[in-house]
């Protein structure tokens, strides 16, 4: 008489991912290649089963398995000390540029952090330093963010025009009956 026990396939990934998790830091991968194997082995309930388990956020582990398909083995291999927020800096810094220049990889990003030891911090005031040096006539996405920049502080004006106007008429309306009047300025407000 053959008896066949059917394992539960999730229950068995999330068991070493609590496994796992204990040494975080020194396989930080293999926690998002788990995250994403019981996503595709459960859907949304294995994620929120492996959430209840180990009490990480649900978001943290759907960000997990939706993105190590990012990041290659290969490229994940070449650096391998560099960590996961790393290489997501690296994948926001690339985006912050165009075209054919050096800093549109991801590959020139981790170089620099590897080389360098940067943190992700580190690394982030990097890239905001670099973008600021590139001429706009050579960042199509920096002419992009400039005028984005434009129209926001174009908003803001409006805005605070709209609320110097409505404070005028709230002080002459109410000046016989309220105690107080509004003195809108447009000098900021900095604690002593």
């Amino acid at each position: 008489m053959a008896i066949s026990l059917e394992t539960d396939l999730i229950q068995t990934l999330i068991d070493e991912f609590v496994t796992v998790s204990r040494h975080h830091h020194a396989q930080a991968w293999r926690l998002w290649e788990l995250a994403a194997a019981i996503y595709d082995a459960g859907g949304p309930t294995g994620l929120h089963r492996l959430a209840h388990v180990t009490h990480y956020a649900y978001s943290t582990l759907r960000g997990w398995a939706a993105g190590i398909g990012r990041f290659s083995p290969a490229l994940r291999a070449q650096f391998p000390t560099l960590s996961p927020d790393l290489f997501r800096t690296a994948d926001w810094a690339r985006r912050q540029f165009t075209g054919d220049r050096p800093e549109a990889t991801m590959e020139y990003w981790l170089t620099l952090t590897a080389t360098e030891h940067l943190t992700r911090d580190a690394l982030r005031a990097r890239v905001l330093q670099r973008r600021d040096q590139v001429p706009l006539t050579d960042d199509v996405t920096g002419h992009a963010r400039q005028q984005q920049l434009i129209r926001m502080a174009d908003r803001a004006i409006a805005a605070a025009e709209e609320i110097e106007r409505l404070a005028s008429e709230f002080n002459a309306k109410y000046k016989a009956y309220a105690l107080f009047t509004l003195d809108v300025t447009r000098t900021p407000y900095v604690p002593a």
